[in-house]
C-alpha cells in the first residue's frame, strides 16, 4: 500500500502546528489582549512553501538509519522546541550541540523572544555519503508569533549526518543529528493596506482617528474588534472578527473597500456604524 507524500506527511514528515487557543467569550477593553489572527504558512506547493514532493511513501515501520529517520529526528526536534524543551533540543545537534554554534543557554535564550514557535517538515532528499558519514538534506518552513504580536515566517533545510556503520564508531555517532540548518525569512507583505489611523474627516485626526492595526480596530466611539482571520479580496479586505459597541460581544464581518478615486476607505459592519474613511497623515 502506497499513500501521497505530500498528502500523508504529518505522521511520518510534518510537524503540524499546535492549535490555536480559543478565543475568549469575553472581549477585553484593551486591543493588547486581542485574540490573535490564525497563523497560516503557505502550503505545499505555493511560494514561500515547502515543495510539493508527490513520491509515493511505502507503509510500515521506519528505519532510523534512513532520510526517512533522519525526518523523523528533525520532527522530534522541533516538537522539543515547541513544547520549551530547549536542553533536550540541543542535544539533537551534531558533535553534543555545538553544532548549533551556540552553548546550551544562549540557544534556550534564544527563543526568548518568540510566544509560539512551530514548524513544518518536508520529504528528505537522497543520502550522501563522505567521509565515513552519511548526509541528508530535509525541507523546512518555520512560523509563528514574536512576543510584540507580530508573525513570522522562515523556510530553508536541515543538513543532518551520522557516522557510518564503521569499526570504532559509537551508537551515539551512528544517530542522525543536526549538522547544519539555513533558513531564510519568507517574504510577506510588511502590513496589510488598512493598518494605520481614519478618520470620517482629517480635520478629526488629532482626535476622533479610527486606529486599525493587524489585528485590531478601536474606534473613536470606544467600540473594540479583535481581528480573527483577515482575508484580501478584490477591492479590500473581509475580516472575522469579535467586536464589542453598544452591547455584548458579538462576531461580525468587517467590510473594508478602498475607493481609490477618492482616497478612502469604506468600512462596513453589522455591530459598528458604516463609515466612509481618509486616512491621517
Amino acid at each position: 500500500m502506497t499513500r501521497n507524500t505530500s498528502a500523508a506527511l504529518a505522521p511520518l514528515l510534518l510537524l503540524a502546528a499546535c492549535s490555536q487557543q480559543a478565543q475568549q467569550d469575553q472581549l477585553p477593553n484593551s486591543v493588547e489582549n486581542h485574540v490573535d489572527a490564525p497563523l497560516s504558512p503557505p502550503p505545499p506547493g505555493e511560494p514561500d512553501g515547502l515543495p510539493a514532493d508527490r513520491t509515493p511513501v511505502a507503509e510500515g515501520p521506519i528505519d532510523p538509519r534512513t532520510a526517512q529517520g533522519a525526518a523523523l529526528v528533525l520532527q522530534n526536534y522541533f516538537a522539543l522546541l515547541e513544547s520549551g524543551r530547549y536542553a533536550q533540543a540541543y542535544r539533537l545537534w551534531f558533535d553534543a550541540g555545538r553544532s548549533s554554534g551556540k552553548s546550551v543557554a544562549d540557544f534556550a535564550a534564544g527563543f526568548g523572544k518568540y510566544a509560539e514557535y512551530h514548524a513544518n517538515i518536508g520529504a528528505p532528499g537522497r543520502m550522501e555519503g563522505a567521509a565515513g558519514s552519511t548526509y541528508v538534506d530535509v525541507p523546512v518552513q518555520v512560523y509563528g508569533r514574536l512576543k510584540n504580536g507580530r508573525q513570522f515566517a522562515e523556510a530553508g533545510t536541515a543538513t543532518l549526518r551520522r557516522a557510518n556503520e564503521v569499526p570504532g564508531s559509537t551508537a551515539e555517532q551512528r544517530e542522525w543529528r543536526i549538522y547544519r540548518m539555513e533558513l531564510e525569512p519568507q517574504v510577506r507583505p510588511a502590513s496589510y493596506r488598512f493598518v494605520g489611523r481614519w478618520a470620517a474627516d482629517a480635520s478629526n485626526c488629532p482626535a476622533q482617528a479610527w486606529r486599525f492595526t493587524e489585528m485590531s480596530l478601536r474606534t473613536p466611539a470606544g467600540s473594540v474588534c479583535a481581528f480573527k482571520r483577515v482575508l484580501e479580496v478584490p477591492g479590500g479586505y473581509d475580516i472575522a472578527a469579535r467586536c464589542t459597541a453598544e452591547g455584548p460581544p458579538a462576531d461580525d464581518t468587517l467590510k473594508l473597500r478602498f475607493a481609490e478615486s477618492a482616497k478612502a476607505l469604506l468600512f462596513e459592519s453589522e455591530v459598528i456604524a458604516d463609515a466612509g474613511l481618509v486616512r491621517c497623515r
